[in-house]
């Protein structure tokens, strides 16, 4: 069979990010138990995304432009949040986020093959604004009791890739889509707590319904290319319930474990796109998650840890129709162990040796997870 070296080579170039924040906390003078949290976010992001012809592409020869695409969005955030012990059992949060965003300077390739240079269609940029309010009330009962309820509205912005990351390599095509709105998010929380002696088990009970939500599909046309674009879905609601559990020398002295079992029945609720794809299984969010931690200390210096980490199965596709385990392309479920040691030399130097997936189980999300693997490591605390 013969093999040439020809192929494309991508070339993500000036692609990067840059973030600052700045957040103060204090207690207001003259009001007990309240304190405020306020302060500033600002995020700028930029991809600039080349795909290159080459005769040679293990040597990373460039030999011309075969796509260009990119551009920019930032975001610019103020926030706050007063926290206010009403007194011994009631307790109050209020909190609010402006934020501005803006995308910018998008750019995809629209090569006329008749002239010398290599023509660009210019995207046009996009401005939003929006406020996410949220409001939290709790009550301490009389003992070890607790019960808070939540409620929140939260928006995602679309990501650079999202909006401008387009190209045609060799058996894929990806069309991006400059004209995204915001995933717009209502947010529930019920949480239960109790304290225990050493530690607490807390019970939340959650539902969330997001609109617009921004979802990459993908499909195979004649010849077996696979285009994939970004089409937003009308409406996702999630329902769940989470059981967590911690406790401090749990069992025997020196032993603590922590434990979180959730239940997560995430669907369609709306895609007038698309009305068959209504009260499909949301991809790529299991309906079963557990992780029990252990972690015993034989002496002040040694530490012994082990892990167990469970996920059901899910779907990749909205249609749901990717049914098929251990192969490519799939979201299998999984149950894996790890064991970690760590010992401190001093009050600075530490070492620890571990190892992940310790059966060696083989299991795919989308790609196959890593098998068992050994690692080390040393540290040196400032």
């Amino acid at each position: 069979m013969g093999f040439t070296p020809a192929g494309q080579i991508a070339d993500y170039e000036d692609t990067g990010w840059r973030t600052a924040e700045l957040k103060l906390v204090y207690d207001i003078p003259g009001l007990d138990g309240a304190r405020l949290a306020t302060g500033a976010r600002f995020e700028r992001y930029e991809m600039n995304f080349n795909i290159y012809n080459s005769d040679n592409f293990r040597a990373g020869t460039k030999r011309g432009l075969s796509n260009r695409s990119g551009g920019e969005t930032s975001l610019s955030a103020l926030f706050a949040q007063l926290h206010w012990e009403l007194n011994p059992h009631w307790h109050l949060a209020l909190g609010g986020r402006y934020e501005a965003w803006k995308s910018r300077n998008g750019y995809y390739s629209n090569d006329d093959a008749a002239t010398p240079a290599f023509e660009l269609e210019q995207v046009p940029g996009t401005e939003k604004e929006k406020f996410s309010p949220k409001f939290s009330l709790g009550y301490q009962f009389t003992g070890d009791w607790r019960l808070d309820y939540s409620l929140a509205k939260a928006y995602r912005f679309p990501i650079v890739e999202e909006l401008f990351s387009q190209y045609r390599a060799y058996n894929s095509i990806s069309e991006a889509n400059p004209e995204l709105q915001p995933e717009d998010g209502l947010h529930h929380n019920l949480m239960l707590e109790r304290t225990l002696d050493q530690g607490y088990i807390r019970l939340n009970v959650f539902q969330e319904n997001i609109d617009d939500v921004i979802e990459s599909q993908s499909t195979i046309l004649p010849g077996g290319v696979s285009i994939r674009t970004f089409i937003p879905v009308d409406e996702v609601e999630t329902r769940g319930v989470e059981l967590i559990a911690n406790a401090h020398d749990a069992l025997v002295e020196n032993l603590d474990i922590r434990f979180n079992l959730a239940y997560t029945d995430a669907k369609v609720a709306r895609n007038a796109p698309d009305p068959s794809l209504e009260g499909n299984a949301y991809p790529r969010m299991p309906k079963w998650r557990a992780n029990l931690l252990a972690t015993y200390r034989p002496t002040e210096r040694w530490t012994l840890g082990g892990n167990v980490q469970y996920t059901s199965n899910s779907f990749g596709r909205l249609d749901n129709t990717d049914d098929a385990s251990n192969v490519y392309g799939a979201q299998d479920s999984y149950t894996r162990i790890g064991l970690k040691t760590t010992y401190q030399l001093n009050e600075r130097i530490s070492l620890g040796a571990g190892i992940d997936n310790l059966t060696d189980a083989m299991d795919y999300v989308a790609h196959p997870w890593p098998g068992r693997t050994f690692y080390t490591h040393i540290s040196y605390d400032l």
